[in-house]
């Protein structure tokens, strides 16, 4: 888009701050040659713990012997370190932008008792123009509740037919019958491996273990067969409601997404993909495999796979950056006292993980639910 240049004096320096392509912001500073110089001392201090000399310690080399030893160059690219380390944080706070990962410096006037130019580039956090989302949101849930959701009686059946199944009791074939199946050969062969697999069927419905009161009561505290039955029904009711909930949830998204304008930077479908990637390779070691063995047999490199993510990655990002925008032109938050509960209880599943990021994860979460509440009443 359009560039778009703004000129501020922060804190004495002269900034000028310009908008690139994909978030990405250009800015232009110029620091007084005081603030620049002041900063002499402080990179002593910094490069002195680097350098050993005989007879001193490390941090305590005084100045007039370690010029001897350092370059003014060096010297010099200390003190703009520091100089444009403390303006950048200036910046960035009287700007009020918010930037994504560290920022591309180029120093350009580089001198004692001179002001310190430099071009700094950085991913900024895109700006999102939303459409009528309120408007969207009413005329899709509006389709929610004039579809009834109900639990059929085969539903019912057949998941009943499945908890028997993962009860039932496992045939254990004797090595006689391995061996005199082994033995048959032509068409006796493919008359013994029907009358197996006919014989197996047979066993797979004898195995099943009956369904009754007593068989029941191994799940919970259910006083017969129809109290369990009807806790079954109100679950795959939850499931099936649970899951239209998600479906009519992405649809909105994926029309306020199509009717916004988001330029989305680079840097943030990295992220997502590598979030994503990180947790294809939990999943995966989970069943037992080696990710790198699943990737052999799918004839496939890791890079395959993350090329693969990546549309779905867009539209992740996407979508958060979505529910972010929203939930702060809402004023909408997670409770405190709500997200500190719940990151207590998650650090004790996961005492090796680190406590902010799970904060900022289970705060995004309520945070992201609120929002859809908030729609969803529109």
């Amino acid at each position: 888009y359009m560039a778009n240049k703004i000129n501020k004096n922060t804190l004495n320096t002269l900034v000028k701050i310009k908008k690139l392509e994909h978030s990405e912001i250009e800015i232009t500073g110029e620091i007084p040659a005081e603030l620049f110089d002041k900063n002499r001392i402080q990179a002593f201090k910094n490069l002195s713990k680097n350098v050993e000399l005989p007879g001193f310690r490390k941090g305590h080399i005084p100045e007039n012997i370690l010029t001897t030893h350092l370059s003014e160059k060096v010297i010099l690219e200390e003190m703009a370190e520091i100089t444009i380390g403390a303006e950048y944080r200036n910046i960035i706070t009287e700007n009020s932008l918010e930037p994504l990962g560290r920022p591309e410096i180029n120093i350009t006037k580089m001198a004692p008792g001179n002001p310190l130019a430099f071009i700094m580039k950085v991913v900024v956090l895109p700006e999102i123009i939303l459409t009528n989302y309120k408007k969207i949101a009413k005329e899709i849930y509006a389709k929610k509740w004039q579809k009834e959701i109900e639990v059929t009686d085969k539903e019912v059946e057949d998941a009943i037919l499945e908890i028997r199944k993962r009860n039932a009791t496992q045939r254990k074939h004797t090595k006689e019958s391995e061996a005199s199946l082994q033995k048959d050969n032509g068409k006796q062969e493919k008359e013994g491996d029907l009358k197996k697999e006919v014989s197996e069927k047979k066993s797979d419905e004898t195995d099943l273990p009956k369904f009754d009161d007593a068989f029941v009561k191994q799940f919970g505290d259910f006083k017969d067969v129809a109290d369990f039955t009807d806790a079954l029904k109100q679950n795959i009711l939850f499931e099936k409601q649970q899951r239209e909930s998600d479906k009519i949830r992405l649809e909105m998204l994926e029309k306020i997404i199509s009717s916004s304008q988001i330029d989305l930077p680079r840097v943030i479908i990295e992220a997502e993909l590598d979030k994503m990637m990180a947790q294809i390779k939990i999943d995966i070691e989970r069943m037992g495999i080696k990710f790198d063995e699943y990737i052999k047999h799918l004839k496939k490199t890791e890079e395959d796979i993350r090329k693969d993510a990546e549309k779905d990655a867009e539209k992740r990002a996407k979508i958060q950056l979505i529910l972010n925008k929203i939930s702060i032109e809402e004023k909408i938050i997670a409770p405190e006292k709500v997200v500190e509960e719940q990151t207590e209880m998650l650090l004790k599943q996961y005492p090796e993980a680190e406590e902010e990021r799970v904060k900022v994860y289970v705060e995004t979460l309520i945070t992201n639910q609120k929002v859809f509440e908030f729609l969803e009443t529109q």
